[in-house]
């Protein structure tokens, strides 16, 4: 019995010594599950507040709402986002009219005369038209003509994917409107009306140019694209007064010293920022809510919060990196569009512990090239307008850009491509000042593309006609044959 009793307890003590080996292994594979968790939510957490520690250091902002609250505040008769907002409706019906049209230009589908060549009627007729039909619209928006501020409010969103910009499609369709008045007025002889028009049309993009989103930066240099080529083909119908062309110069150059980029790319920095917070908060599922259409703040459990929260932290850590490497290289679009080239190389190079950095974080690269050519633009037309200035004060062309300093220009621009002084070339009928472009080839200032009129063309200029070439022509109708 006493034999019995021994090997009972001894088979519960084996027993008991199971179940805490068993207890020991699980706690070790806990553990080992538990504690790389925790080191991810450890560090991924210190980074971020490493990250923003660095940007209140350096003055920035770290949320888009105080980057909103430092936004200047503009008197409501100074505001020209005002004007274009009482207009909204008018300008969206404007554009749901015309937007198929096959004889307008920049509001339609047609595409615009060549530079420096007749208009067929049917363009003219349509351009007139819709000008007569629009006289008190015009008229009201050419109010802003003196309003180089603006400020739109921004609504916005717990989600920051759901933040609208509805107010960006009516400025588009308000620049064009203007841009066609410009090219109108030019046409039928009121020269300094035409050139009242290309600045309204500038003002209309400053209008954005502080919105700390990056798509209003690119409607803003868009629009600022369409004030210089409005202003080019002004230039081809009409020679206009010295002081005017002195006064859209400086302008030209505000916008260029002012570009909406940098800042557009800090807003991104904010918006990347703010969408990680979003999804530590509430968990990816939200964001599949709002691209279905649901913008209800949405929520997941604390044991999942528990589990990825530092991975997502990590993550957002590595994707402000990233985003500040570009932001800190801002001095000029060349070396930006170094650092963006890294920043996507990098990018690319990210393992799959980093698997929301590469679908959460845009390239980037494609905004600082538009940034390069809108500032390779807007340099070649103040190159341009000085070289104006100095043939109404001298008679001719100057021979090379350094012949414009210092009169009509501080110093002959840089292209932002290759940072070499802009090109220039006298030919028999035009001047021609021309960056290299993005393929940073010289093409000797082509600037039509070969072979596809609406592609990008390989240089970026700005053209002037001899004045003896200039005015406005129809094309002739085809006499029919006897």
């Amino acid at each position: 019995m006493a034999g019995a009793g021994e090997s009972h307890a001894a088979e519960a003590g084996g027993g008991s010594r199971g179940w805490r080996r068993l207890g020991i292994v699980l706690a070790i594979l806990l553990a080992l599950v538990f504690l790389p968790w925790l080191f991810l939510s450890v560090t991924g957490r210190a980074a971020v507040r490493n990250r923003l520690a660095l940007m209140k250091a350096a003055g920035e902002p770290t949320s888009l709402a105080e980057y909103e609250a430092r936004r200047p505040v503009i008197p409501d008769e100074e505001n020209s986002a005002l004007i274009i907002l009482s207009l909204a409706d008018e300008l969206e019906q404007l554009a749901k009219e015309h937007g198929f049209s096959r004889t307008l230009p920049v509001l339609g589908r047609a595409d615009m005369p060549p530079w420096g060549e007749p208009w067929p009627r049917e363009i003219f007729d349509a351009v007139e038209g819709l000008l007569a039909q629009q006289v008190e619209l015009v008229a009201e928006l050419d109010s802003i003509r003196d309003l180089p501020d603006g400020r739109f409010p921004l609504n916005l969103m717990p989600n920051p994917l759901a933040i609208l910009l509805p107010y960006l499609s009516p400025l588009r369709t308000a620049s064009k409107v203007q841009s066609l008045g410009a090219l109108h007025d030019a046409a039928i002889g009121k020269h300094n009306r035409s050139l009242d028009h290309c600045r309204t049309v500038l003002n209309m993009g400053a209008s954005v140019r502080d919105d700390p989103v990056l798509i209003s930066a690119l409607v803003s240099i868009a629009i600022d694209a369409l004030a210089v080529d409005t202003l080019e083909r002004v230039l081809s119908f009409t020679t206009a007064d010295a002081e005017q062309i002195s006064a859209l110069q400086r302008l030209l150059r505000d916008h260029e010293i002012n570009s909406p980029i940098p800042n557009g790319l800090r807003g991104e920095r904010l918006f990347t920022l703010e969408l990680f917070e979003y999804v530590a908060r509430n968990g990816p599922q939200a964001l599949a809510g709002v691209a279905a259409g649901d913008n209800a703040v949405m929520s997941w459990p604390r044991a999942l919060h528990f589990l990825f929260g530092g991975w997502i932290r990590l993550n957002e850590a590595k994707a402000m990196e990233l985003t500040t490497s570009l932001i800190d290289a801002l001095d000029s679009p060349r070396t930006a569009m170094d650092a963006a080239a890294i920043k996507d190389q990098a990018l690319a190079s990210l393992g799959l512990e980093y698997f929301l950095v590469k679908h959460l974080t845009p390239s980037l690269s494609r905004s600082v090239i538009l940034w390069a050519r809108s500032v390779a633009g807007l340099r070649c037309a103040q190159a341009g307008l000085a070289a104006e200035r100095f043939r109404l004060a001298t008679g001719r062309w100057p021979e090379s850009l350094e012949e414009l300093v210092p009169e009509y220009l501080d110093a002959v621009p840089l292209d932002p491509f290759d940072e070499k002084p802009l090109r220039y070339r006298v030919e028999a009928d035009r001047v021609v000042i021309y960056s290299i472009g993005e393929d940073e080839v010289d093409d000797g200032g082509q600037l039509v593309h070969p072979e596809r009129r609406k592609e990008t063309p390989p240089d970026a200029g700005f053209r002037l006609l001899n004045p003896e070439l200039r005015g406005f022509k129809i094309e002739q109708a085809e006499q029919p044959q006897p």
